[in-house]
């Protein structure tokens, strides 16, 4: 498996009760950011501890020089569109169009994640009436968007990259992952203390929509009922 821009099915069961979906941050790719020592641990340790998810990886182009070029039409909007096209291609069937999400993202995958609703953009108010719209849905069992922040506790040899306040957002779960912002999303071992706390996170959310059985999705256009979060460093 290589980077590359696209969705990658990295696992896929014969009947998935959820998906599974990794989004990179700048500079990352679809494998190598997920991968340390050779081992891509969405697919090498994850598809075997949770054998029952469908687990996709999507790449796009987060150049640092191309990005955050003024004339370039990458921009966070146009990455939040193509992915929500990208998700309605990969859950065209009867089936797949009632299975829950959960997303995975790094540092600005987070925000690219959160365009997913409109209602968020543009990205001067993702800080700030974002978490506020999460917050509203969290009132309601049946709008609810579960999110779980993990934060970076080591910092580079330049500092932290984000700091906590920055990662994470008030009024919802928030967990430390004992690395810098390069390395909290790269494990190679199924021991790997920081490994075992994504997923049981992962897990513990399977576990919940199993028992709680299918929810219907409307529109993958938007931040819908049944999708949660797992954010690794979101902003």
């Amino acid at each position: 498996m290589e980077d590359g821009e696209g969705m990658l099915e990295i696992h896929s069961p014969v009947s998935p009760v959820v998906d599974i979906c990794f989004i990179h941050g700048l500079s990352g790719g679809r494998v190598s950011t997920w991968s340390k020592d050779g081992v891509f641990w969405p697919a090498q340790l994850l598809s075997k501890d949770i054998n029952d998810a469908r687990i996709l990886s999507w790449g796009y182009n987060a150049d640092v020089s191309s990005f955050w070029n003024p004339e370039s039409s990458n921009k966070i909007e146009d990455h939040a569109r193509l992915l929500a096209t990208e998700l309605r291609s990969q859950r065209s069937t009867p089936e797949s169009t009632k299975r829950p999400i959960i997303f995975v993202t790094h540092s600005l995958g987070g925000i690219v994640c959160a365009y997913l609703n409109k209602e968020s953009a543009p990205l001067m108010i993702v800080g700030t009436l974002f978490p506020g719209w999460l917050r509203a849905r969290k009132e309601d069992p049946e709008t609810e968007v579960h999110v779980m922040c993990f934060f970076e506790e080591r910092a580079t040899h330049i500092g932290k990259i984000v700091e906590k306040t920055s990662a994470c957002i008030e009024g919802f779960e928030q967990l430390s992952l004992s690395d810098d912002h390069i390395g909290m999303c790269k494990f190679s071992r199924e021991d790997d203390n920081n490994y075992q706390r994504v997923m049981n996170e992962l897990r513990r959310w399977v576990e919940a929509i199993k028992a709680k059985g299918e929810k219907h999705v409307k529109d993958v256009r938007q931040i819908i009922p049944n999708i949660q979060t797992l954010s690794l460093t979101s902003r």
